[in-house]
């Protein structure tokens, strides 16, 4: 896929969620000069999503120029985004220089700390399958800020669960079926990220990238995922930098034999080639040999609507389940009974 047509995708993709980023998608596909900058992300990246977070990088930090008025996240009164355009233009002309480090030194490594809304019904399944403490692994954990999903409170138009003197609260909604939404979270041994190039949440700048790879018109998934990096400053949850897929036997060989071993991801299987895809497989299968596994796959059945399907597997036998699905941003979850 080019340069223009990628935008041209997230244009398309961003829609009625974020009519500033579509406005500003469709300028960038026509526009020689920003799709030479934008050529400074390395191919392996998404470049539409680091340009984009570039910018709002910048503006959160101060940069002063007309553009922070189209954005909800830097005034209360954002002016329409239909006329945001030329602003976009000269505001990446008149700070290249301070955008070229972070288009060739970033990458898109959101933690959208929503998607725990996914994963809480998921893991009180397995807890309700195992007799003992969960033990995590999760695969591209970025910041980590997942792997404390067992410290955030959880409202499904209900009332609040999981961890309920948290100052994290996760809402969301169940549009159909019953997930098993217990009261308590289900107890966790020990747990463990695993992500190519981890972000440190306790890093004032890793953070602020963080914050900047939040779309705009999102300020509730803002607020939330700044009371999930108050926890983490707190809980700073355990990141290694290393291949998810090529280490992953590894890693799960280091973590307490006395617990249900949960492999689980939220969104990577899109990331991965085939030939990855397989790998991946082979080293749950590998697992599987020696201790039982669950593998929990957070973007199964993904479709272009932005709904992630909830996929158990279980080594050895390697039987799976379609538990359900969820909105990428945990905005709702459906359970397949």
């Amino acid at each position: 896929m080019d340069l223009p047509e990628a935008f041209r995708t997230l244009a398309d993709w961003a829609g009625d969620s974020s009519p500033l980023y579509e406005t500003l998608c469709r300028g960038i596909a026509e526009d020689p000069t920003l799709l030479e900058l934008a050529e400074e992300v390395p191919r392996d990246r998404w470049a539409p999503h680091v340009t984009l977070s570039a910018v709002h990088y910048l503006l959160l930090d101060g940069a002063d120029h007309t553009l922070a008025q189209f954005y909800p996240t830097l005034t209360e009164s954002p002016e329409d985004p239909a006329g945001a355009y030329p602003h976009f233009h000269d505001f990446c002309v008149t700070h290249t220089d301070d955008l070229i480090p972070l288009l060739r030194n970033r990458r898109t490594q959101s933690n959208a700390v929503g998607r725990c809304a996914g994963l809480y019904p998921a893991l009180c399944y397995i807890d309700q399958r195992t007799s003992t403490p969960l033990v995590l692994l999760e695969l591209g954990a970025s910041a980590g800020l997942n792997l404390n999903w067992d410290r955030y409170g959880y409202t499904y138009d209900s009332d609040r669960i999981g961890a309920t003197d948290s100052a994290v609260t996760v809402q969301s909604a169940v549009r159909a079926g019953s997930p098993p939404l217990q009261q308590s979270p289900p107890a966790v041994n020990a747990r463990l990220g695993i992500d190519l190039n981890p972000l440190d949440p306790t890093d004032p700048s890793d953070a602020a990238w963080l914050r900047a790879l939040v779309w705009p018109e999102h300020p509730e998934r803002l607020s939330l995922l700044d009371a999930a990096l108050k926890q983490a400053r707190a809980n700073p949850p355990q990141v290694v930098a290393d291949d998810a897929v090529e280490t992953l036997v590894n890693h799960a060989g280091s973590m307490p034999a006395d617990g249900a071993l949960v492999v689980y991801h939220t969104a990577l299987l899109y990331q991965l080639s085939e030939a990855q895809r397989s790998t991946l497989h082979r080293a749950l299968a590998t697992i599987g040999e020696t201790r039982p596994v669950w593998w929990l796959s957070g973007d199964g059945e993904t479709d272009t609507s932005g709904t992630f399907g909830l996929e158990l597997t279980r080594f050895p036998d390697g039987d799976t389940v379609q538990l359900g699905r969820y909105e990428q941003h945990g905005r709702w979850i459906e359970w397949y009974d």
